[in-house]
């Protein structure tokens, strides 16, 4: 019997890591490089194959569309498509993109802000997303949530550039500001907080910055769960976007 040609998936980079706090970094990047930052590891020419290709099986209403069996589809073809051109520039060295990493703690990062439910400042919208990240905590330290929040707050400089096993993008350490250096949608610069695990260490809470621009970029906290000795991304909740 014939079967459907079976659908690309990510290639998983290598790492040879023993340390849990500089493999858990590490595997996580990999993952918020290739599927959370719209793609922009990726060649131009690879984006814009992606692009087009989405835009002849999908009218344009297709991309407003939630939570419907149409956008399900989309999903599932941009993320096949985007697993090919990850496939094709695996390891491909002179082909990758340079991101930043910023471990510099005197540079502002906005704090984490843990409230009560009872909080008079807290409107509906804001519960919901209160209880939505209270939730994700509560899986890995539920007795100790204000640490956690705290952790959260604070800039890791434990894991410098040169630590981090990327398969498809490099990684440097972020340059002082410079007017030299315009900000763009091609080259980020991410912040990590500190690492929070359970006791068993099988899973853990941290929670990143993205920085692409003066007016580009988001942080999430992440609920990232060891399956068969690699970190890989369960949950995340939005703490801000710009």
């Amino acid at each position: 019997m014939c079967s459907a040609p079976q659908q690309p998936n990510f290639r998983e980079c290598p790492c040879t890591h023993t340390d849990p706090e500089k493999r858990l970094y590490s595997q996580v990047l990999n993952e918020l490089i290739e599927q959370r930052f719209y793609g922009s590891y990726l060649p131009d020419s690879a984006r814009e194959l992606i692009f087009q290709e989405l835009n002849k099986q999908f009218s344009p209403d297709s991309f407003n569309e939630r939570d419907t069996a149409l956008a399900k589809r989309y999903e599932r073809v941009k993320k096949s498509l985007e697993a090919s051109q990850q496939n094709r520039l695996f390891n491909d060295s002179a082909k990758f993109k340079t991101f930043y990493l910023d471990t510099d703690s005197s540079r502002r990062v906005l704090s984490f802000v843990s409230l009560k439910p009872e909080d008079p400042l807290i409107d509906s919208v804001f519960l919901r997303h209160y209880v939505k990240l209270n939730a994700i905590i509560a899986q890995v330290t539920p007795s100790e949530k204000q640490i956690t929040a705290t952790q959260l707050s604070m800039l890791q400089q434990n894991i410098s550039a040169p630590n981090f096993q990327l398969c498809t993008a490099k990684i440097a350490s972020q340059p002082a500001p410079s007017s030299k250096r315009p900000w763009s949608r091609e080259l980020g610069t991410v912040r990590f907080s500190k690492i929070v695990f359970n006791a068993t260490k099988t899973k853990a809470v941290v929670r990143y910055d993205w920085i692409c621009g003066g007016k580009c970029g988001f942080a999430e906290v992440l609920l990232v769960e060891k399956i068969n000795s690699n970190w890989h991304i369960k949950q995340a909740e939005m703490l801000w976007i710009a």
